[in-house]
């Protein structure tokens, strides 16, 4: 649980529309329908009362999601919150039926899913001993220790299951990411060994074929020199043939080596893909190639890092990743829309990507600030 607690970043996506708040509103409907019974058979206005804050109640319960979904407006969230357990205990004053109390079932499953357990745990406590007096008042203390008790065994029902449901959350976006790491190092582990192979065959190409094709032009012009028209007419053309074929492959190896370094663009592209939870943007060089398997590794694993940073401590919904050449540096960037931070303190995976970069004699830097997200800039030697 503690390992959860340091995750509330990553929050279940359950929306305005999802199964659960569906569930919610149907829950809602008919708690208010006892409401508004019980109203229409007041004679005063105190169950009138109990019908409002069963409203304020919905009100808060669409204004959290809403919060949630934004990311950045974390009072706000805990705002809506608070309001719902202050809506919940009214309605429940003013029922007759204590049927209201639902309403902090609903408001402990949202509880769970925002802060950490022993608050959820504290919170929860209080609102139940809030109960206890309100059964009290108009019940015998057995009666009342009965119904609190009830509906806290519901309030725990709810909050377990969110956990948990937290849980496989983290488990599967946990399993996402690594299978996204997984397939980015295959990818340019495979564009390592097309790279390689292009190379290996320019080299043959040029030291086999091309020195082949220059030994017959020497041996056919000295051929030419030989007295017999015919013959010379022959092997002079045979010279301008072996012109053009080692003009070709000249072409052939050039056309090879201009291709040579190690592509990253499909492997930050399966990277980005397979990133849950945040959308990924890549506004990449077309034409950009790094001159080494070393340089393509220190880009893909800082961008790497960047991201799941982004997914687990920031809150970011939105990550742009530009890659690009610059002269002769190569400089790459990654910038999310995340809480960020007033203060910049360096983990291991800020400390690990400096050290990349720095051993390939590059710079990085860390920007961010309160509401402006962190980005991650650096560049490489390009040759």
């Amino acid at each position: 649980m503690a390992f959860l607690d340091q995750r509330l970043g990553n929050r279940l996506d359950t929306g305005v529309f999802s199964p659960l708040a569906l569930a919610a509103y149907a829950t809602w409907a008919l708690l208010m329908y006892d409401l508004w019974s019980e109203a229409r058979s007041a004679s005063g206005t105190a169950a009138w009362l109990g019908l409002v804050a069963g409203v304020v109640f919905l009100f808060a319960f669409v204004a959290r999601e809403l919060a949630a979904k934004l990311a950045r407006p974390r009072p706000a969230e805990l705002a809506m919150l608070a309001l719902q357990a202050v809506s919940a205990l009214v309605a429940v004053a003013h029922s007759d039926s204590g049927a209201s109390a639902v309403f902090l079932v609903i408001f402990a499953a949202q509880l769970a899913a925002c802060v950490p357990l022993a608050t959820a745990v504290a919170v929860l406590s209080l609102c139940n001993v809030a109960l206890l007096l309100i059964f009290a008042a108009d019940n015998p203390l057995g009666r009342a220790l009965f119904a609190t008790g009830l509906y806290a065994g519901f309030q725990a029902f709810a909050v377990l299951t969110m956990r948990l449901a937290f849980e496989s959350e983290l488990a599967r976006d946990a399993l996402a990411r690594v299978n996204a790491e997984l397939l980015a190092t295959r990818s340019l582990l495979d564009e390592s060994a097309r790279s390689g192979e292009r190379l290996r065959m320019s080299r043959e190409l040029h030291d086999v074929a091309g020195h082949g094709l220059t030994a017959l032009k020497l041996n056919l012009e000295l051929a030419n020199r030989t007295a017999e028209p015919e013959r010379g007419r022959r092997i002079g053309l045979s010279i301008e043939l072996a012109d053009q074929l080692l003009a070709d492959l000249r072409g052939v190896v050039s056309q090879l080596r201009r291709h040579d370094g190690v592509d990253v663009r499909s492997a930050l592209a399966v990277l980005a893909e397979r990133m849950p939870g945040m959308a990924v943007t890549l506004e990449l060089d077309p034409d950009l190639r790094l001159p080494n398997l070393e340089q393509g590794e220190a880009l893909l694993r800082c961008v790497q890092e960047a991201l799941t940073n982004a997914a687990r401590h920031a809150d970011a919904k939105r990550v742009t990743v530009r890659v690009a050449r610059d002269e002769d540096r190569v400089r790459f960037s990654v910038t999310d829309d995340g809480r960020g931070s007033a203060e910049l303190k360096p983990g291991n995976g800020i400390l690990g990507m400096r050290e990349r970069i720095d051993a390939l004699g590059g710079e990085v830097e860390f920007t961010t600030g309160p509401g402006r997200g962190f980005t991650v800039a650096a560049s490489l030697p390009g040759a």
